[in-house]
């Protein structure tokens, strides 16, 4: 008789998986209260193997199945069978996820990072470079003027412009 019960618990467990298959939305839902207590037996066992004091009771495990299972829809299920060891995937995959989220936050997940920019820490004036470089060569014309230098001087075989005006050497904001 317990044999016959089985059978027909297992029969509709796979008629339901099947009206799941064919897109029925109500059957994920009609299938929850009949694998319920399996699936809480499940999470129970791989619940046994974690360390103490694991924050994830056995019911978050199942509730969180759940919510993964809710959305699987392009899965074909084939039987009992197949549904459980999906099931069984989901649930380590639920609590290696749980794992990893925990090694994240004690390694400081929920900080944020700031980058100690330069222009944080002491803010710069903008340089106006080509200003600069007027200024430099002005400063190397007078430099030549005031020393008489030969063209041989290393400070004349550079390339000399117009000398800059005078708003180049006004400091800019």
């Amino acid at each position: 008789m317990a044999h016959d019960a089985d059978a027909a618990e297992q029969q509709r467990i796979a008629q339901v998986l099947a009206d799941w298959t064919n897109h029925d939305p109500a059957a994920r839902d009609r299938l929850v209260p009949i694998v319920y207590e399996e699936l809480r037996r499940l999470a129970h066992h791989y619940m046994r193997n974690e360390r103490d004091g694991h924050t994830l009771q056995t019911t978050a495990l199942v509730n969180e199945l759940y919510l993964r299972l809710a959305g699987i829809d392009g899965l074909e299920w084939r039987d009992r069978a197949h549904f459980f060891a999906m099931a069984a995937t989901l649930m380590r995959r639920v609590l290696v996820d749980y794992a990893r989220q925990r090694a994240r936050d004690k390694r400081g997940a929920g900080l944020s990072v700031t980058s100690l920019d330069e222009h944080v820490i002491a803010p710069q004036r903008a340089v106006d470079v080509v200003a600069l470089d007027d200024a430099l060569d002005a400063s190397r014309t007078s430099i030549l003027n005031r020393a008489g230098s030969s063209s041989s001087d290393s400070l004349s075989a550079c390339r000399w412009r117009k000398p800059p005006k005078p708003s180049a050497f006004r400091r800019q904001r």
